[in-house]
């Protein structure tokens, strides 16, 4: 198996970036990591037996490297808008009178309503409720 190595400066990508790159390449590939004083160590070594185009490897994650850093920046740029979006949804939920006794009134109210109409619709002076059967069965005999 065709292994290489690709040195990460570690003042420039940070280990949450690099692990995250690495993430995307272990279906195809094992990867082992190290580190010097000053760089992050990649060992690249393809899982099956063909041999893999080192350079073109080595630009994807190099690419793919930055691709994630930028996404890492955007994360943490939005992460206050976020936030907002969140507690206003979240604030928006709760009861905004802050008395959960008149909200409770108000569903009992509704309830006694609801009950009301359905006494009414109880009585069916038109018959609609009847089943067909029950409806029909003088005139069937």
């Amino acid at each position: 198996m065709e292994q290489f190595f690709i040195k990460i400066n570690k003042n420039i990508y940070c280990k949450y970036t690099l692990l995250r790159t690495c993430y995307l390449y272990l279906d195809n590939y094992y990867i082992y990591l190290d580190e010097d004083e000053h760089s992050w160590i990649v060992q690249i070594k393809s899982k099956d037996n063909v041999k893999p185009d080192n350079t073109a490897v080595e630009d994807e994650f190099k690419n793919r490297l930055i691709y994630e850093d930028y996404r890492e920046s955007l994360i943490e740029k939005t992460k206050n808008i976020k936030e907002m979006i969140v507690a206003r949804a979240l604030y928006g939920a709760e009861d905004t009178s802050g008395n959960i006794d008149n909200a409770l009134n108000n569903d009992k109210q509704d309830y006694n309503q609801l009950e009301e109409e359905l006494d009414r619709v109880k009585d069916d002076p038109y018959g609609i409720a009847v089943p067909w059967e029950e409806k029909y069965k003088n005139k069937q005999q």
